[in-house]
């Protein structure tokens, strides 16, 4: 099994914690963020594989901090959730 660096962007606390675990106990090493800010300067201190993001952020939402990542470091992926349905 393959694993990485993963950093969780999750606003909700019991959202991010629940990701965390289950990552955590599949091998990979985790990070986390409340916000796309925090997410910002994650990235740019680490080495990250895999970015899971909250659509719906505090001061840098997902679609700001997707952008960000495509431009400035197109090799990490991206997944974004969101639980507003438009």
């Amino acid at each position: 099994m393959l694993t990485g660096n993963i950093l969780i962007a999750e606003d909700e606390k019991g959202i991010r914690d629940g990701l965390r675990l289950f990552l955590k106990r599949e091998g990979h090493s985790i990070f986390t963020a409340a916000d796309g800010k925090d997410a910002l300067e994650i990235i740019e201190k680490n080495d990250i594989d895999l970015v899971i993001s909250d659509l719906k952020m505090p001061r840098v939402d997902g679609e700001e901090l997707l952008a960000f990542i495509k431009k400035e470091y197109p090799g990490i992926k991206v997944i974004i959730l969101t639980g507003h349905g438009s």
